[in-house]
């Protein structure tokens, strides 16, 4: 968990990328934030983390919570605390590529209060109806994978997998899909 003085304690199983997001941080801003050289933590380690927003949020989560659940009836959605863009793109039947489309988002930073378009059903489908696309096998990642496990049950490499889907480092976290052609 978070502590009151902008410091998070790494848990099993927890990855920078995911700690990054979760505290509305960009993987690097993490890594120079803790003077890092490479994604390694380890469980019980102490990591700075910007803690700005979180700090002014609970009241008013709480209060609004139930109507940010679900998009608004306008095709938008309010980012709330722990929320990923993978998470907001799987809920509204998107790809994260769509969605980052849509929001002309170059990365996948997101912060609370945030709003974002949202399209039911993929956006890919209705641009692209009979490309190539549609035919682009993806892999949803499970617990105890690797890129280059991943990479040699689908007989690419890890640097073919790194560039389909715009990675900067080696890092997965379960639930994620990537595009293996």
């Amino acid at each position: 968990q978070t502590s009151g003085n902008g410091t998070y304690t790494v848990k099993a199983g927890d990855s920078l990328y995911r700690i990054a997001v979760n505290h509305n941080m960009s993987l690097q801003e993490l890594k120079n934030l803790n003077n890092l050289s490479s994604n390694l933590i380890m469980p019980g380690q102490v990591l700075k983390v910007s803690s700005q927003v979180s700090s002014s949020q609970p009241s008013t989560n709480t209060s609004q919570s139930s109507n940010q659940t679900q998009a608004s009836g306008n095709g938008t959605y309010t980012v709330k605390a722990g929320d990923s863009l993978w998470a907001i793109a799987n809920s509204h039947k998107m790809t994260l590529n769509d969605l980052k489309r849509v929001n002309n988002l170059s990365s996948d930073l997101i912060y609370v209060g945030q709003t974002l378009k949202v399209t039911k059903g993929a956006v890919t489908t209705a641009n692209k109806p009979n490309t190539q696309s549609n035919t682009n096998k993806t892999y949803t990642v499970k617990a105890g994978d690797s890129l280059w496990r991943i990479a040699s049950n689908n007989g690419t490499t890890v640097n073919q997998l790194k560039a389909l889907n715009n990675l900067t480092s080696d890092m997965i976290y379960v639930g994620q899909n990537l595009k293996l052609k």
